[in-house]
């Protein structure tokens, strides 16, 4: 019995655990890229990051990692817009479990003003070689996004990747059915929000976090606890 109860409390933390640990920092925003995708000092684009329907701009406000995040400033009247890299693309994307991330609200001149909702989510852009479509879109369903009706101060937020046809997005890039996608194209942070005010925010130290790996901790855990029975 307790070799049974040991296993299942193992398990147990691996379950908790895996998925903190093992993040891959992906963006700190201290390189400039211009309009073409290639790194310049004399560029507007942290990290390849551009703005669509927002703007987007390095700054050293908010910086949690080494000296720049980048500003993602919401105009009032817009509900939907994106701040988008097709530039760098980090190894791991395709296989991320989340996005994990610092958020800045400087003041109050920056917070959301308004009386309905605003939030934060992610989408990937990928091409499917197989069937040449290229750009496809996967973004994270309403329960994965995180809220950004937030007071002035500091913030780590995680954006589970759930797709809004609840498959992950590690599961729509896994080769498992034809209509799967080959190659993260981009990626975006977009906010979604009601029409009524604007919002300000800096982020950084984006981090890759690991799907769980359950399995195969379960799996060497069993190994070990049923060597240690037979000894």
């Amino acid at each position: 019995m307790r070799y049974g109860l040991l296993l299942a409390v193992v398990v147990t933390v691996l379950t908790v655990c895996a998925g903190r640990a093992g993040a891959q920092l992906a963006y700190t925003y201290e390189t400039l890229y211009n309009a073409a995708g290639t790194p310049d000092p004399t560029g507007t684009r942290p990290d390849g990051f551009f703005g669509l329907g927002a703007a987007v701009t390095q700054s050293t406000i908010g910086a949690t990692h080494l000296t720049h995040s980048m500003k993602y400033a919401v105009p009032a009247g817009q509900t939907f817009v994106g701040a988008r890299t097709e530039s760098v693309l980090p190894a791991g994307l395709s296989t991320a479990g989340g996005i994990k991330f610092d958020l800045h609200i400087d003041s109050l001149a920056d917070e959301y003003p308004g009386a309905g909702f605003a939030r934060i989510g992610i989408t990937y852009f990928g091409h499917d070689f197989d069937s040449s479509q290229f750009g496809l879109q996967v973004q994270t369903n309403g329960a994965s996004e995180q809220n950004i009706d937030l007071a002035a101060g500091n913030y780590t937020l995680t954006i589970p990747l759930v797709a809004t046809d609840g498959q992950t997005f590690a599961q729509h890039f896994d080769n498992s059915e034809p209509a799967d996608l080959d190659a993260v194209s981009a990626f975006q942070f977009y906010v979604s929000k009601s029409g009524d005010g604007g919002v300000t925010m800096y982020i950084d130290n984006v981090q890759i976090v690991p799907e769980p790996a359950t399995l195969s901790g379960l799996a060497l855990v069993g190994l070990l606890l049923g060597r240690r029975r037979r000894i």
